[in-house]
Order: structure tokens, then C-alpha cells, then sequence
């Protein structure tokens, strides 16, 4: 789904599903036409979700768009109610009904599928990679992984990605 040129000029807005059973590509209804370098996608109960960081004169924010697949059909459901500061969207994870996004700039905003509700909160430094485990979510760092729940953000190991060192007590493993 979507994506920009190398020299940012062509904003793509295409979205395409590929069928695995027949081994082929199928052109789905397009992205509307929002100007968007940086997009997090997840879906939920059928439903695919985008949130795009959007700039608006010079003025950056978050909106959620939700694409419908039966009906082929993009609708924007809600737009964050807070400016976001020049920057970049680095990762994001689905938990529930919660969608928490983290920037360049050491923000997380979290977007409640439910209740509609935008909750922005300040990380302890800038995360490289987030990864969604049962109800929580383990962010990692530039000086440590954190285990990150609804309203605490712990540092679980430190290390100093500059020099390659690392240290841990803890193991992760996919199940």
C-alpha cells in the first residue's frame, strides 16, 4: 500500500491483495489522495486500518483511515487532535483495541479503536523496533529494551548500541 518516489515528489496511493490460492495480484480500491511519507498499517475484525502521518501548511499530524473490504472502500475515522512535531513514524503495534504508535522524536500516541480516543505520552528515548507480545509491548532502543504496558514504561536491559555491547538477563522467543 502506498509509498513515495525516491525524491519524494509521486506519492503512490495504490493498494493491491494478493490471492494466495491462485498465486496472483488483484487492484483494490486506492488510498485517497493523502500526502504521507510515513504510514502504520494493522487491521481488526475484518477491517484494514492505516494511520498515515499527514502535513497539512507545514503542520504534521496523525489520522486513521479504515479500508472496508467488502464494500472496496477507504473511510478517514479519525484525525488526532494534537500536532505532531516534524518527525517520523518508526514503528507501531496492535494491542486489543489500541494502537500505539512510536516516533522519531520519543513520542507515543496511542489510538483507541473503541472509544475513538488519541492519548499521547513521551518514551523514555527514541525506539528502533517495537514488537507486540500478548499485552504488552517490548521496544528496543538505543541504550536498552523496554517493556512497555498501558501506563509504565520499563527498562528491562541496558546496553550502548554505538559501541555493540550488550547485556541481558532476558530471552525472547516466538512461539
Amino acid at each position: 500500500i502506498g509509498g513515495i518516489t525516491s525524491n519524494s515528489a509521486n506519492h503512490h496511493h495504490e493498494n493491491w491483495r494478493f490471492d494466495t490460492q491462485n498465486n496472483s495480484w488483484a487492484r483494490m480500491a486506492d488510498l485517497p489522495n493523502i500526502q504521507s511519507q510515513h504510514l502504520a498499517g494493522f487491521s481488526k475484525n475484518g477491517m484494514g486500518y492505516i494511520v498515515s502521518l499527514e502535513n497539512s501548511n507545514d503542520v504534521q499530524f496523525l489520522r486513521t483511515w479504515q479500508y472496508d473490504p467488502t464494500q472496496n472502500k477507504w473511510n478517514a475515522v479519525s484525525t488526532s487532535p494534537f500536532t505532531i512535531p516534524f518527525d517520523f513514524l518508526i514503528s507501531s503495534a496492535l494491542i486489543g483495541d489500541q494502537l500505539t504508535i512510536f516516533t522519531g522524536n520519543s513520542l507515543q500516541i496511542a489510538y483507541d479503536l473503541t472509544s475513538n480516543e488519541w492519548i499521547q505520552k513521551q518514551t523514555p528515548e527514541q525506539f528502533l523496533l517495537v514488537a507486540p507480545v500478548e499485552d504488552r509491548i517490548f521496544a528496543f532502543g538505543r541504550s536498552g529494551i523496554y517493556e512497555i504496558t498501558n501506563n509504565t514504561s520499563v527498562r528491562l536491559t541496558y546496553f550502548d548500541i554505538n559501541e555493540r555491547l550488550a547485556y541481558t538477563n532476558y530471552k525472547f522467543y516466538v512461539r
